[in-house]
């Protein structure tokens, strides 16, 4: 999936509601304050950093979205 913020896209909870096929093609809406709110406040504490999480802190597997930040440490700024 890749993350980009459109009118066009669900809002969290909607996107909550499509079925994980859909949910791993189709990116929530992020591009209000109040939108990217619902990433990093209850219930979904944690969430955005989970998925951007290269997994080396705790032995586990890198988040979904690592893959899209670069593969070098000269990329993920750029990008």
């Amino acid at each position: 999936m890749r993350c980009v913020s459109r009118a066009s896209a669900p809002e969290f909870n909607d996107w909550m509601l499509l079925g994980d096929d859909k949910r791993a093609t189709v990116a929530p809406r992020i591009d209000t304050y109040p939108n990217f709110m619902t990433y990093v406040v209850w219930p979904a504490t944690g969430a955005l950093m989970r998925r951007l999480d290269d997994g080396k802190a705790a032995g586990g597997k890198p988040g979904n979205m690592y893959q899209y930040l670069g593969s070098s440490d000269e990329e993920r700024p750029r990008t």
